[in-house]
């Protein structure tokens, strides 16, 4: 029988019920907002209350499409976009009822609702994840997508990632701001069934599931019974009171109540999260989108990877060619520009020694500054000081004068002479020079005889027009030679990858740059044997066959007994090349000057089987390479190679 007490009772029950679809709205904000889409709580209130409606009237939740499309329009934003933001609330909210339906379980003992809810939480959370992880389920997606025009592919694949990225990412798992509303809003839900119930005469769980069992299946028919019309008018009510609340918000005349609604809603400012979606981490749309097919569709890896996890609150501005297994880009952080390095796995572990190096080494040489670093799992990232008008001496010695050039290179090798007599450890034994050729010629020419033993077994073969005996390459079997022929055993600090790339140049004064006017990056200091002569051998690594050209695009064939290779060096850089030979040979004397190129060569045979894993021409451009410095070798010091 209907009370004024019951009414009353049931009216609590709505008010509650209004206050969590009102705390469900500002939550829905916080999701929102990490995919940069800013809302005041009036569109995300009208948007929830016309899903809500059409939830209730209609069957296949077409309410969560409903609600999504209107605040689309109203918000001027990808619908894409929210409705991903609609999916991964209901996965969270799939969570609560499953906690839920368990300690109700356990108090009623009914197991069909809470078994039937854990398992449709379980098998979201399985696709998220397996979207997320496996590159199977990325290429079903891109697949599909894939079917579609640009502008569609394009929606149904950040779609996809944004499901995924809220839901795996962590930031909106780890959001207290997040929780405590979604806590309150459930709060106020239960408090609401409880009144519910206590005005129908039915018991907590009978309530609950005569709501929520309703609003998990596809379809719900409201009936006809007096209960279900009660718990029919319960559920409309509080979107009939939402949607005169919107309407008068939008009355100029009926200032009060604007008043007292904006006093409803003062818990608005919980909603106040940082924008930081990964699109906005990036330049343009177009960036963003190709980021989206790389990361689905596989292809490089290693830089879906850095724009996934490694722009977290930056902007990217540009990425820069590089070869060393990492990423290298120059973003922009609080408004400040730097240049970015990432990488995972174990190039990401090398990393860690690279900014070590330059930090400790700041006062002996000219370096890079690092402003900060992060390690993150298996990832590791670092941010260099980026300095506007800097270049690097590949593209400084092409815009600059010959002599300029020759100053400036002449002040490398002298400084870093310098650094290694100041920096000079305990010399090198027959051991240590054994490991090393071991590790890094024997091991290294083994891969690369497998891969072109086609052509070293044909023994004489054209190399470039001119005649090349194979056979010369037998020396990188031989253990001995190299151990007699390095007889320089000094070591020292050293930066190991001191190739013409590395070497930076600061702007150009008005009145020309200056000798000295250069700093170094990225170091690769750990080589078994810290010899000083590395760090000159990767100088003639980059001038003696125009390693940068080389590496930018490698061009080689071998066919019919002739072995083809693109050397692109220009004036330039054979002008600094016999420049830097003459210098070193008057800093070490002919010997020295030998045993450089010497390491030269294990310079490339360390390089070939890296290129190998781009393609077989890259490793057969820089096995062309090593022929060619073996004949140089040959001809400058006839009989050496006996």
């Amino acid at each position: 029988m209907i009370t004024t007490q019951s009414i009353f009772y049931f009216a609590i029950a709505v008010v509650f019920l209004l206050i969590a679809h009102i705390l469900r709205s500002i939550r829905w904000r916080v999701i929102l907002l990490q995919d940069d889409i800013y809302t005041r709580t009036v569109p995300a209130l009208a948007a929830l209350s016309v899903g809500y409606l059409i939830n209730a009237i209609l069957p296949f939740r077409l309410g969560e499409i409903t609600r999504s499309a209107f605040l689309s329009y109203m918000a001027r934003q990808r619908f894409s976009s929210i409705f991903a933001t609609v999916i991964a609330e209901r996965i969270v909210d799939l969570l609560v009822v499953s906690v839920i339906g368990l300690i109700v379980f356990f108090i009623y003992g009914d197991a069909i609702f809470v078994i039937t809810t854990i398992l449709l939480f379980v098998a979201c959370i399985a696709v998220v994840l397996f979207i997320h992880y496996t590159w199977l389920a990325k290429s079903i997606v891109y697949f599909v997508a894939a079917i579609f025009n640009d502008s569609l592919k394009s929606a149904i694949l950040h779609f996809f990632y944004s499901v995924t990225h809220l839901i795996v990412d962590g930031r909106l798992i780890k959001s207290l701001r997040f929780w405590m509303l979604t806590l309150a809003m459930w709060a106020c839900y239960i408090v609401s069934l409880l009144l519910l119930g206590h005005f129908l005469s039915i018991g907590f769980f009978e309530a609950f599931l005569e709501v929520y069992s309703s609003a998990l299946s596809l379809s719900w028919a409201p009936g006809f019974g007096e209960t279900r019309g009660w718990i029919l008018i319960y559920l409309l009510a509080p979107i009939a009171i939402l949607v005169i609340c919107v309407a008068l918000w939008e009355v100029d005349i009926l200032a009060r109540s604007r008043t007292l609604l904006r006093s409803l809603t003062a818990m608005e400012y919980f909603a106040a999260e940082e924008r930081n979606s990964l699109r906005s981490s990036f330049w343009s749309e177009q960036q963003y989108v190709a980021f989206l097919n790389r990361r689905f569709a596989g292809t490089n890896d290693l830089l879906a990877n850095f724009e996934d996890r490694g722009l977290d609150d930056v902007r990217l501005h540009r990425l820069f060619q590089g070869g060393s297994g990492a990423v290298t880009a120059l973003v922009e952080v609080d408004g400040q520009l730097r240049v970015r390095k990432f990488a995972t796995g174990e190039v990401g572990a090398k990393m860690t020694v690279q900014r070590d190096w330059l930090q400790d080494n700041s006062t002996g040489l000219p370096l890079v500054k690092i402003l900060s670093s992060q390690k993150n799992g298996a990832d590791f990232l670092y941010d260099m000081e980026y300095i506007a008008g800097s270049l690097d001496m590949y593209e400084g010695i092409h815009a600059s004068s010959l002599e300029a050039s020759k100053s400036l290179l002449g002040n490398v090798i002298a400084k870093m002479r310098d650094f290694h007599r100041s920096t000079e450890i305990a010399s090198a034994e027959d051991a240590d020079i054994e490991a090393y050729i071991r590790a890094k010629v024997l091991g290294n020419f083994n891969v690369i005889k497998e891969e072109f033993q086609d052509i070293i077994s044909d023994e004489i073969i054209l190399l470039n027009g001119e005649p090349f005996d194979t056979f010369a390459l037998s020396i990188f079997e031989d253990m001995n030679w190299f151990v007699r022929k390095l007889s320089d055993r000094r070591q020292s600090v050293i930066h190991g990858d001191l190739t013409i790339e590395n070497i930076m140049l600061l702007p150009d004064s008005s009145g020309g740059r200056k000798p000295e006017s250069w700093f170094l990056i990225d170091p690769n200091p750990v080589n078994g044997f810290q010899s000083p002569l590395i760090d000159y051998a990767k100088i003639m690594q980059s001038l003696h066959l125009g390693y940068e050209a080389l590496h930018k695009r490698p061009k080689a064939s071998y066919s019919d007994g002739q072995l083809t290779v693109g050397v692109h060096r220009s004036f330039q850089y054979d002008a600094l090349f016999n420049e830097a030979i003459d210098q070193l040979t008057a800093d070490l004397g002919e010997d020295g000057m030998k045993q450089v190129f010497i390491h030269e060569w294990i310079n490339y045979l360390r390089l070939i089987p890296y290129q190998l894993r781009h393609s077989r021409e890259a490793g057969l451009a820089f096995f062309g390479c090593l022929c060619l410095l073996l004949r140089n070798f040959e001809r400058r010091y006839p009989g050496e190679l006996s």
